[in-house]
């Protein structure tokens, strides 16, 4: 891509996060490639490995460069407005290996084991962040940082917030049960996996260059933000109401969304019950919401992105476009009858290049409600 369609790209990204008048959304679409295409950094180790710090170098390509070039050859073929930026070291595993959860390798990807065995009490977990982690996954950045030489935008750090981070440490039914049955334990380790997450985001953020003046939030989504930025997910906020949202993982939210000037917060459609307790959040915090191939439909979360959007929140609706239950072409069409673009980006994932294309033509020519 030229210098200046870089730009005019950029310029657009800079109206998303402003709300300005634009004619239509900010438009990306992500297709599954062929299991050649994917980085060889995973499949360099063995089954069942157990990860140590060193393999932050280990695993990583030789040359990054030509690796995301010939990964975009495809993908460039579409025009969209989102950038797709090159992954650090453990891009979205910062705060587990941070933490020192065991990380292992199974079926091509890294998973993060629990660090509470199911009979031990939760006063026994007790959280620190691992120095050797730290220094290298920041060796790796660096590394990656200088393969790239500013020809490449570089995501930031993507970590799971603390409501994902509970159920990754004691198990999803277990977290449950202990939020009733021990609050005040729960609430501490909430805070210090918050507490975790913003020293982790605070020492490795340093380490992702700028690109054109500004830093590309994460992969998949690729908004590129004018300055430093991160991402929390919170699936397991599916489980909760809004009372104990409040209560809980609002507060350590909140938190996060101090760290730095820009970010966003990865949701699903089904979290509808409390998504609305993120206007609490840092202003130039957006909000993305996954439409789950099961789960509610546009119609019915209409009146959610209407509240968002009157409240003056950026957002990314991202939708599968590979569902058989549902049609997304009718989506797409509701979302530009009902939705203003002003801060509106919507995001297309397919199994084929071809039914990408056809999805973002209609979503360009769609008449959006200016």
């Amino acid at each position: 891509m030229s210098i200046r369609g870089i730009h005019e790209k950029i310029a657009r990204h800079r109206a998303f996060w402003t709300l300005a008048d634009v004619d239509r959304p900010l438009l990306g679409v992500n297709v599954d490639l062929p299991a050649e295409a994917m980085p060889p950094s995973n499949r360099a180790l063995d089954e069942d490995t157990v990860l140590q710090p060193e393999h932050c170098l280990t695993m990583m390509d030789s040359d990054p460069l030509f690796y995301y070039r010939e990964r975009d050859k495809q993908l460039d073929q579409i025009e969209v407005d989102l950038f797709r930026p090159a992954a650090p070291p453990l891009a979205s595993l910062w705060l587990e290996a941070g933490i020192g959860m065991p990380l292992k390798i199974a079926g091509g990807s890294i998973w993060p084991l629990p660090l509470l065995g199911e009979d031990e009490p939760l006063e026994n977990l007790r959280i620190g962040v691992r120095d050797e982690w730290i220094q290298a996954i920041a060796q790796g950045t660096d590394r990656l940082a200088d393969q790239l030489d500013g020809c490449y935008p570089m995501m930031g750090a993507w970590m799971r917030a603390p409501a994902d981070m509970v159920t990754a440490l004691i198990g999803t039914s277990r977290a449950c049960v202990e939020l009733h049955d021990h609050p005040d334990e729960m609430l501490r380790l909430i805070e210090s996996l918050a507490a975790a997450w913003r020293q982790i985001a605070a020492v490795l953020q340093p380490h992702v260059p700028a690109w054109e003046g500004g830093y590309v939030l994460s992969g998949g989504n690729g908004i590129y933000a004018p300055a430093a930025g991160a991402v929390f997910s919170e699936d397991s906020t599916v489980l909760v109401s809004m009372a104990t949202f409040r209560r809980f993982f609002l507060p350590a939210d909140k938190r996060l969304s101090q760290t730095f000037p820009y970010g966003m917060v990865h949701r699903h459609a089904a979290s509808l019950q409390n998504i609305l307790g993120l206007l609490e959040l840092e202003r130039n915090w957006l909000i993305q919401i996954t439409m789950d191939q099961m789960g509610p439909t546009v119609p019915e979360l209409m009146p959610v992105f209407h509240q968002l959007q009157t409240a003056g929140r950026p957002m990314i609706v991202y939708i599968y476009g590979m569902r058989t239950d549902r049609n997304p072409e009718e989506e797409i069409t509701a979302l530009a009858r009902e939705l203003s673009p002003r801060g509106l980006c919507i995001i297309i994932h397919t199994d084929n290049l071809a039914q990408a294309a056809q999805l973002a033509d209609l979503a360009m020519r769609a008449r959006w409600q200016v």
